[in-house]
């Protein structure tokens, strides 16, 4: 199968939603502005595990790595699309994406933020509002956005199998609510602008630094703009990389506040002037997400 560059977008975009039943908790989802910023959703009593659990209980997290795994199967396949009604797709095509939230075995009706990092369910449960990750990518790493998720939600449900019709039919709206300046603080650093260092994986050096830059940033941006910098429940976890990062460079402080500095003005810059930057990295999409149900 050849996949042009459009035909691309268009089916990962598509793949983004392939578990939003987690948006919609079952056709219910919730009003984003009563409940505080969790690292999950249980629909029955409280949550197993913390915001800072590593595995889930029945996972052996040291596990042997690599080798190879065969699953078999009956039939065949003439598609590796299964959103639509033509064709027949492949046996554990779904297996391929990344979803927003990941259900958790030893617990009934209770998910975990993957794609997400926090969400916000209202008491009535008639809406809910997340978080992405900035971590959160695409297979050719660019970033996934809220706005990815509703024209995933608004396209599966109009244009994919009639089954998402039906069992989204309570959800009334998803839409972007408004950008994470801290996520923008991170645009800044890609290599064709100010090209600063990653890291590899949460919780180490230049990763925390990272985001202790985008945290001064994010900071700076809002106070531009006159607008809160909103905490939530997982700062705790990068404060502790953020201290390690402290104590062994008492002068490291000084350079985020610089690096943030540079990301801000270079954010002021290109706003006074979009055409500084191409269209793939002039992005102005958000990554909260609200959805409502009847």
């Amino acid at each position: 199968m050849i996949i042009t560059t459009g035909a691309r977008r268009h089916f990962r975009r598509v793949a983004a939603l392939a578990t939003v039943a987690f948006i919609g908790l079952g056709a219910a989802a919730v009003r984003a502005d009563s409940d505080a910023w969790r690292h999950g959703f249980a629909t029955y009593g409280a949550l197993k595990y913390p915001a800072d659990f590593s595995h889930f209980d029945y996972v052996n997290p040291a596990a042997p790595k690599g080798g190879k795994v065969t699953i078999g199967t009956s039939g065949t396949f003439n598609s590796l699309n299964p959103f639509i009604m033509k064709g027949v797709p492949a046996a554990l095509v779904g297996l391929t994406y990344d979803t927003l939230l990941r259900p958790s075995g030893d617990e009934d009706f209770s998910s975990y933020g993957r794609l997400v990092e926090s969400l916000k369910v209202a008491a009535d449960r008639s809406g809910m509002r997340i978080k992405l990750r900035a971590e959160a990518r695409w297979h050719d790493g660019k970033p996934i956005t809220a706005a990815d998720v509703v024209w995933t939600f608004e396209t599966l449900t109009t244009e994919g199998a009639p089954i998402y019709r039906y069992y989204y039919k309570d959800v009334t709206k998803a839409e972007v609510v408004g950008p994470r300046y801290r996520h923008n603080t991170h645009w800044t650093g890609g290599t064709k602008r100010l090209a600063r260092t990653f890291g590899k994986r949460f919780g180490d050096k230049a990763y925390s630094f990272e985001e202790l830059v985008a945290e001064i940033g994010s900071g700076l941006v809002c106070a531009h703009l006159g607008l809160p910098n909103e905490l939530h429940d997982s700062h705790a976890s990068y404060v502790g990389h953020w201290l390690g990062i402290l104590r062994g460079d008492k002068t490291a402080i000084i350079h985020a506040a610089s690096k943030a500095e540079q990301a801000f003005n270079y954010m002021i810059a290109f706003g006074a002037d979009p055409a500084a930057a191409s269209p793939s990295e002039a992005s102005a999409e958000g990554d909260e997400l609200l959805a409502e149900a009847a």
